[in-house]
């Protein structure tokens, strides 16, 4: 995640992180910040992922690895020269109500089954996209014995493949999300149980020696109560 984006996200997650820790050590009465930890370690471990990981490729003569680091994200993929139709060069251009909003390149491989990887980009010209397609295939051409790999011009075609690995993808977060509220649900009621039986338990120490009543205060309260009865015989 670009800065000031992921500077932003940062500081929201430190924000919301000492209030947390504030709310642990000072707890209200209901509910307390356990309902929203585990939800909130979640929030935290994508906030590291968006500010610190990094995308990258290594591409040698047999195959193309695609990895993510150093936050784990998803498992590294590669993909064999075997496999691999050609390198491309891909133009994408988005418009709103006749307004071109981007023109970018980007540069990559296509898999003999239509899977689009994008090595590089975006790239404002596409000389640049062009050099790193050039690059790459000769990298790749680089097998002895191995078929020529050209360079080709391509539109964007995502293959179902790609679109389910996506839903699938995000389908597993969102249960994740819904597991850590379950959890932090879970926690809050067991809380609120132990809070029920014993009101001192879940509290800390310095305020519950001071909501229980001191010697002093028990003695004062004692000899106010044989004052009142004194008093009323007369």
């Amino acid at each position: 995640m670009p800065l000031p984006w992921g500077g932003f996200t940062g500081a929201l997650a430190i924000i919301f992180g000492a209030v947390g820790a504030y709310s642990w050590f000072d707890p209200e009465d209901e509910p307390t910040v356990r309902m929203v930890i585990p939800l909130y370690v979640v929030a935290v471990y994508w906030v590291l992922a968006a500010l610190f990981n990094v995308h990258s490729f290594v591409i040698t003569s047999r195959r193309i690895w695609d990895i993510v680091w150093p936050v784990p994200v998803r498992f590294p993929r590669w993909t064999k020269r075997s496999n691999v139709r050609h390198c491309y060069l891909r133009n994408t251009v988005i418009c709103e109500e006749g307004t071109e909003l981007e023109n970018d390149y980007t540069a990559g491989v296509e898999t003999i089954a239509g899977r689009q990887i994008d090595v590089s980009g975006p790239h404002k010209t596409s000389d640049e996209a062009i050099q790193v397609a050039m690059e790459t295939a000769s990298i790749l051409n680089q097998e002895p014995g191995g078929r020529m790999i050209e360079v080709c011009h391509v539109v964007l075609s995502p293959t179902r493949t790609q679109i389910i690995r996506t839903v699938l993808v995000v389908l597993f977060w969102l249960v994740l999300c819904i597991a850590a509220i379950l959890v932090g649900a879970v926690w809050e009621e067991e809380h609120r149980l132990r809070r029920i039986a014993d009101p001192f338990c879940c509290r800390p120490k310095s305020l519950a020696l001071s909501s229980a009543p001191s010697f002093g205060s028990r003695f004062q309260s004692g000899f106010e109560r044989l004052s009142s009865k004194g008093g009323s015989r007369c």
